[in-house]
């Protein structure tokens, strides 16, 4: 294993002030603390299109750098990459000593899974089949493809019948347009391998009832802010384009809520897609939506496995451990306003019309 080197990088009290208007999920701890920075040069500047779609293998594994654990007193970890042409990237920041996330009792994890399997899309029968970015490996012909298959699909009902052909990282399907009076054949190339899991919206109502969602939320604010203040003193450029999507997300979030803390994280959480992970990932290139750039937040959850569960969902815990991750990215602006007036307590049962969405704002001030 290849060792990297590490800086210790103590922060400033005058960096964190503008955070302390989020200081009501007990993380005022956070205002004053030490980020362990790891820089590992040189990165690739390409990704090996040969190994989008496998797992690693045991020589990647051997071939791996090994980041060092950082000390006890810090709070994040960032972990840098450094390409030939000196242009940096965030290969990873995390956080350590969360206290919402570390406090989570298993029983509550376990209902906040079932909680978040209701909310993926019934159409799919509760599977990811349409990731094009190769993290859902290659296909083979499983428990999962066939529950897919008996699930409501889009392909047309009239149809008599549907050809899957398995290509190495996806199927292809083909049928004869079935509303069309000259036969005329269709083939849709989109399907991945099917696998549990599935993207989403998150409700205010779940945000309220689990602490550990609204200080994901914070969480992915707070390293925003981080980043654009290392931007700014002039120590790295990290990701510029994804911070400044999530913080202008908390601008606007601010200029709509009027000061009420709880509505600017539901609010930024609106402009987030979520993603439920609960397959073992292989080597991919992510492309947002809208192609948007955006900071990808994660948090995973392991517990010894429950009835229901299957396997080591996404894996890396040991034997009888159940792992699943909990991702968010930049959504696109379909649906944005409607989400938006959700999250500021608006009725869910009308249609967030010109004029709702005006009369709406009006009862606010």
């Amino acid at each position: 294993m290849q060792s990297c080197s590490s800086s210790l990088l103590k922060v400033s009290y005058s960096l964190f002030l503008c955070l302390s208007i989020f200081q009501f999920l007990s993380l005022t701890s956070f205002l004053l603390f030490k980020i362990a920075i790891t820089e590992y040069f040189p990165l690739l500047s390409t990704f090996p299109k040969s190994h989008k779609g496998s797992v690693a293998s045991l020589e990647d594994l051997q071939h791996l750098s090994l980041a060092p654990n950082p000390p006890d007193d810090c709070v994040i970890s960032l972990l840098v990459g450094t390409t030939a042409t000196n242009k940096s990237h965030v290969l990873r920041m995390r956080w350590h000593k969360v206290p919402c996330a570390s406090g989570l009792s298993s029983s509550d994890a376990q209902t906040l899974h079932c909680q978040l399997l209701k909310l993926l899309p019934n159409a799919k029968g509760g599977h990811e089949v349409m990731r094009q970015g190769g993290s859902s490996g290659e296909t083979i012909v499983n428990a999962n493809l066939f529950k897919f298959l008996s699930s409501n699909t889009s392909f047309p009902r009239k149809a008599n019948r549907v050809k899957l052909i398995q290509r190495k990282h996806g199927w292809d399907a083909v049928y004869l347009k079935p509303y069309h009076p000259i036969r005329e054949a269709v083939k849709f190339s989109r399907y991945c391998q099917p696998q549990p899991g599935g993207s989403f919206h998150l409700p205010p109502e779940l945000l309220q009832k689990y602490p550990v969602l609204l200080e994901f939320v914070q969480l992915k604010v707070y390293t925003a802010q981080i980043l654009k203040a290392l931007e700014d003193d002039g120590n790295y450029a990290l990701q510029p384009l994804a911070v400044k999507q999530t913080l202008d997300d908390l601008r606007e979030a601010q200029v709509l809520a009027q000061g009420n803390f709880g509505e600017i994280l539901f609010l930024v959480s609106s402009k987030n897609m979520y993603s439920m992970v609960s397959y073992p990932v292989s080597y991919h290139v992510d492309t947002f939506q809208a192609n948007k750039a955006s900071l990808e937040n994660k948090i995973c959850f392991i517990r010894t496995r429950w009835k229901g569960t299957k396997g080591c969902g996404r894996g890396g815990a040991g034997a009888n451990q159940y792992v699943w991750a909990l991702l968010d990215w930049t959504s696109g602006h379909t649906g944005e306003r409607r989400r938006a007036y959700l999250a500021m307590g608006g009725g869910s049962a009308q249609r967030v019309t010109d004029n709702v969405w005006e009369n709406f704002l009006l009862s606010r001030e």
